[in-house]
C-alpha cells in the first residue's frame, strides 16, 4: 500500500510541475499583453494632449 502511494506521489509531482510552469508562462504573456496595451493606450493620450496645447 505505501509503494501504491509513493507511486502516485511520484507520477503527481511532476504533472503538477509541468501544470505550474504552463500556468506561470500563460499568466506572464497575458500580463505582457495587458501591459503593451495600456503603454498604447498611454501614448495616444500623451499625443492628444500635447496636439491641444
Amino acid at each position: 500500500m505505501e509503494s501504491l502511494i509513493y507511486q502516485v506521489i511520484a507520477i503527481l509531482f511532476p504533472i503538477s510541475l509541468l501544470f505550474l510552469i504552463a500556468w506561470f508562462i500563460s499568466t506572464s504573456l497575458k500580463k505582457s499583453k495587458q501591459l503593451k496595451s495600456i503603454e498604447k493606450k498611454l501614448s495616444r493620450m500623451v499625443k492628444s494632449e500635447t496636439k491641444e496645447h
